[in-house]
């Protein structure tokens, strides 16, 4: 059942709104004057993806239905999720150790999407596979980059125990969450079982609010980027 009237207008005034600002911090984050900080592409990467949920549901509110480039995007988005955060873990843990053709860490969701939009537009074990797979491995990869950097991790943690670190904290736990999210919907839609509308426009309703906060932050741009700790010991060293 679809929402009428101030209901649906109030949401897609939402939409359009968070639309702005996500489109905002994404220009932002690449401007000439920003786009050299360490995280800022990343950060740039992720406000454009999360965009396809938003966009998704400003579409279905408007026209009575989402075009199928952005539904194959939405269905596979939960592929950008573990290099998202395994970007922002190097930039924050390894800023001296930039990842080379970081934007290889896309390639499976550009292909899963390729293959939905132009050969397979089910989902099947050909997708089920792949998706699993890349979860398990980033998921093993952003551990252990954890934990081989624990020291310095624990050291951020102490020195920024302010809005910076919960920031980054917030930012990677809401990636998180949307991973196990995600996880969930696929199972159900393989097993037959679908969402009604009205559980969409409320899960993307939190998706703004954790947009907002999230843009919130970058224009702000947490001094954790920058790793002063690090600097800090390096030049106690010397």
């Amino acid at each position: 059942m679809y929402m009428q009237g101030a209901e649906a207008e109030l949401f897609k005034a939402l939409y359009v709104a968070c639309i702005a600002v996500g489109g905002f911090i994404f220009a932002l984050l690449l401007s000439h004057q920003h786009r050299g900080r360490p995280g800022n592409k990343t950060l740039a990467a992720f406000m454009l993806f999360i965009q396809v949920p938003t966009l998704s549901a400003y579409s279905q509110l408007t026209f009575g239905q989402v075009p199928f480039a952005l539904q194959a995007a939405s269905q596979c988005l939960i592929l950008i999720y573990g290099p998202i955060i395994y970007l922002l873990l190097k930039a924050i843990l390894k800023p001296e150790r930039p990842v080379k053709c970081a934007y290889l860490h896309f390639v499976p969701f550009i292909t899963i999407f390729l293959l939905k939009f132009f050969i397979i537009p089910d989902y099947g074990l050909y997708v089920w596979i792949p998706f699993v797979t890349l979860i398990l491995v980033y998921l093993l990869v952003n551990i252990r980059l954890l934990i081989t950097s624990r020291e310095q991790f624990f050291q951020l943690h102490s020195g920024y125990k302010n809005t910076t670190f919960y920031w980054f904290s917030f930012v990677v736990g809401g990636i998180s969450v949307l991973t196990v999210y995600d996880i969930i919907i696929i199972s159900l839609y393989l097993n037959g079982i679908y969402l009604g509308f009205k559980w969409w426009n409320i899960m993307t309703f939190s998706l703004c609010g954790y947009l907002t906060i999230v843009s919130a932050f970058s224009i702000w741009r947490p001094t954790i980027f920058y790793n002063i700790l690090k600097k800090k010991v390096k030049s106690q060293k010397s």
